[in-house]
């Protein structure tokens, strides 16, 4: 990535794990409301894998 490619603090890079959740701590989460700080932070973190880093194949 090139540092002109995204802005520092651009929300892409905004987010972190949740470890050490149970399943059904998870399961919580995932039924929370979709605009929620989780739902976000889970937007965030696939637009990274989707659009940031690159398979190498």
């Amino acid at each position: 990535m090139l540092p002109t490619e995204n802005a520092k603090g651009a929300p892409v890079f905004q987010f972190f794990p949740l470890l050490d959740l149970s399943e059904a701590e998870w399961e919580k989460l995932e039924q929370s409301d979709r605009n929620s700080i989780f739902h976000t932070l889970k937007k965030r973190y696939e637009h990274y894998q989707k659009k940031i880093v690159k398979t190498v194949l």
